[in-house]
């Protein structure tokens, strides 16, 4: 858990870019993706359970924000919650539900290239290692805000080569499956959580 001043300090700093792994569970009878978009779930004022519920000893990574987010109006912890019925953030809520990693911080290595085509992004990296760089010392910054030498999993095989041998050596990594791999939900929970069993033993 954390407390309401460190919340604050990450809402006001980072919230536009990150957000936590907690979502409203769909009711009875709901399809899988209901409710993913209910950012409700992340105001302490609304979610008197909140503030328990985070975890900020484990970081979720991604790579960078969907494109599809510069289509909707910036919310504070929007990111990993996105409303949209091709998105396929349920399967992050259904892979992490009853487990340790519920409540983990979540961010993004690169926070401001907002782009669906790995291709296009891979192509940017190549191009702008300055930029990567800054993205990297924010990133650091960002979670040394934490205070919890996090255990931080990391989406994809492109997330996970863009950070360096010194970012490796300082932090704990995992790399598990990214969540739009064409697979269910089901098999994607039983997938991630044997990849982080596997590199935790």
């Amino acid at each position: 858990m954390i407390d309401r001043d460190t919340f604050n300090s990450l809402l006001e700093t980072y919230s536009m870019f990150s957000s936590w792994a907690v979502w409203a569970r769909p009711e009875a009878g709901e399809p899988a993706k209901a409710r993913v978009g209910d950012l409700s779930v992340l105001d302490p004022d609304q979610n008197a359970e909140l503030l328990g519920d985070l975890n900020p000893s484990v970081v979720l990574l991604g790579l960078n924000a969907s494109s599809r987010g510069v289509e909707m109006k910036p919310e504070p912890w929007r990111n990993f919650h996105d409303p949209s019925g091709r998105a396929q953030d349920y399967k992050i809520r259904f892979a992490f539900r009853d487990t340790p990693y519920w409540g983990a911080y979540m961010t993004d290595v690169f926070t401001d290239l907002p782009e669906t085509d790995s291709k296009i992004v891979r192509k940017w990296r190549a191009e702008h290692p300055e930029a990567v760089a800054a993205h990297l010392t924010r990133l650091n910054q960002e979670l040394e805000a934490l205070d919890s030498n996090p255990l931080i999993l990391v989406f994809g095989h492109l997330a996970y080569s863009s950070l360096t041998p010194d970012f490796h050596r300082s932090h704990r990594v995992v790399q598990i499956d990214h969540y739009s791999r064409y697979m269910n939900q089901e098999r994607y929970r039983e997938k991630v959580l044997g990849q982080i069993a596997a590199a935790t033993v």
